[in-house]
């Protein structure tokens, strides 16, 4: 039963590399946003609302890839230590 119980903590690894790789795709996102819009007010594409608008969407796109990092990064230390992978 302890054996069982101890084998459960690999069902944590898919939960945390999908967070790692949702994080990258969120930040990746929103640099990409974030030049659009800089590019967008330079060439006065977008008025000053939009600019804003735009810009905080992007930020908010960012920050949540960051707290999913720190999600994804926390589960994986948490349940799946390094030195587990010398036994692999």
């Amino acid at each position: 039963m302890k054996r069982i119980l101890g084998l459960t903590r690999y069902a944590v690894f898919v939960p945390a590399i999908a967070s790692i790789i949702g994080a990258i795709l969120l930040m990746g996102q929103g640099s990409l946003e974030i030049l659009k819009v800089v590019y967008g007010a330079v060439s006065s594409e977008f008025g000053l609302k939009e600019t804003i608008v735009e810009v905080l969407t992007a930020v908010d796109a960012i920050l949540l890839g960051t707290v999913l990092l720190v999600i994804g990064y926390g589960l994986y230390e948490l349940f799946l230590p390094l030195y587990l992978w010398a036994y692999l």
